[in-house]
């Protein structure tokens, strides 16, 4: 619902200088007898705009902007969410090999 969300709000602002978008973070789950890359949203229910202005947020009618600790705090998160991708594909080289 939120990767929607976001895709339709790029879709609506094309050409503005603002971007939607969701984190993310991937994990395994085992089912049908073999391991899948499963990708679901961080923060349930929630989706970010980057912008260069403030002024084209003015649209969006809940939105809050952030400040630069809580954006480097938003960045941390990303970063450890992308830390299982990473374990996930050596997990994956290891299945292969094994």
């Amino acid at each position: 619902m939120e990767q929607q969300t976001a895709e339709e709000w790029n879709q609506r602002h094309d050409g503005k200088a603002c971007r939607a978008f969701i984190i993310t973070y991937e994990k395994m789950k085992r089912y049908e007898g073999s391991w899948h890359l499963i990708c679901e949203p961080l923060l349930s229910g929630y989706f970010f705009l980057k912008a260069e202005e403030s002024k084209v947020l003015e649209e969006a009618q809940d939105s809050i902007p952030i400040d630069s600790g809580e954006e480097r705090f938003l960045k941390d998160l990303v970063l450890a969410a992308c830390i299982p991708r990473l374990r996930s594909q050596i997990f994956q080289k290891l299945v292969a090999i094994g």
